[in-house]
C-alpha cells in the first residue's frame, strides 16, 4: 500500500459517517419511548439539518476521494461547507441543548415557574 491511498481510505471513511447520519435522517425514531422525567423537554433534532450534515460529510469525503485529479473537488467542498453550515443552523437548538442542557435560548436563564422562590424579606421594625 502506498502512501497516496492514505487520502482515499481516509475518503471512504468520511463518507462511511456521511452515509451514516443521511441513514439516521431517513429512518423514522421509535414510537415506544421512555417517559420523560426531566422538567423540560429535550430539544428535537432537524431532520432535514441532519440530511444537510450528512450530505456535507459526503461531500467531503468525495473530495478526499477525487484527489487532486478530481476537476470537481474545489465545487465539491464548497457545497460540502454550505451543507454543513445550514445543517449546524437548523440543528442548532438541538446541539445546544445536547451539549449544554436543556436552556432557553432568547434569554439563557431559568423560566420564572422553575426558579426557587425568594425568601420574603424581614419586616422593618421602626422605634
Amino acid at each position: 500500500m502506498s502512501l497516496e491511498m492514505l487520502p482515499v481510505l481516509f475518503g471512504a471513511l468520511i463518507a462511511l459517517v456521511g452515509l451514516t447520519l443521511l441513514l439516521d435522517a431517513s429512518i423514522p425514531d421509535r414510537a415506544s419511548r421512555v417517559a420523560e422525567r426531566r422538567k423540560r423537554e429535550r430539544p428535537e433534532r432537524h431532520r432535514l439539518g441532519e440530511a444537510a450534515l450528512g450530505l456535507g460529510i459526503l461531500g467531503t469525503g468525495a473530495a478526499l476521494i477525487g484527489r487532486d485529479t478530481w476537476r470537481y473537488t474545489n465545487i465539491a467542498l464548497i457545497l460540502a461547507l454550505v451543507m454543513f453550515v445550514v445543517g449546524m443552523a437548523l440543528n442548532y437548538k438541538y446541539l445546544r441543548g445536547r451539549y449544554f442542557g436543556p436552556t432557553h435560548i432568547h434569554t439563557g436563564t431559568r423560566r420564572a415557574a422553575d426558579r426557587e422562590p425568594e425568601p420574603p424579606e424581614p419586616p422593618i421594625r421602626l422605634r
